[in-house]
């Protein structure tokens, strides 16, 4: 998200730098998208719904860059009818966000989650899976 006031919940992270960050960890550029991951780190806010924000997107490089087949990330890459239900997901993770067990500082987690979904169609497809479907196509 943009940067914003001081107000409790805002994540204070440039969604510019979450776009190319995620675009380049989907092109298997993993050390350019870790950069960039370090430049949000440097820039974001020290609140602690932008600190849970990083947190998620790191988890997402991590699970991306050691192939964690059943991390939800990849599953949701690899999986058509997850990517086309992305909106799904969005409200799903907004509905239990908001339920009052839930810390409002990690509302920063949910949001990375939210905005890669909302992302996803304008990102390259993650290399992973086309690699998968590109030696599946050899083999037929």
């Amino acid at each position: 998200m943009k940067p914003s006031g001081n107000a409790p919940g805002k994540v204070r992270v440039s969604k510019k730098l979450v776009r190319s960050f995620l675009q380049a960890l989907f092109e298997g550029k993993l050390t350019e998208s870790q950069k960039i991951l370090s430049e949000m780190e440097g820039k974001a806010g020290k609140d602690k719904a932008s600190q849970k924000y990083l947190e998620a997107l790191s988890g997402m490089h991590y699970v991306y860059a050691t192939d964690d087949k059943d991390s939800l990330l990849m599953t949701t890459l690899r999986s058509e009818a997850r990517r086309k239900r992305r909106l799904a997901l969005v409200k799903e993770i907004k509905n239990f966000s908001s339920w009052p067990t839930v810390d409002q500082g990690d509302e920063g987690f949910y949001r990375a989650w939210i905005d890669l979904f909302k992302m996803l169609p304008k990102l390259p497809e993650p290399h992973r899976v086309k690699q998968e479907k590109d030696a599946t196509e050899r083999l037929h």
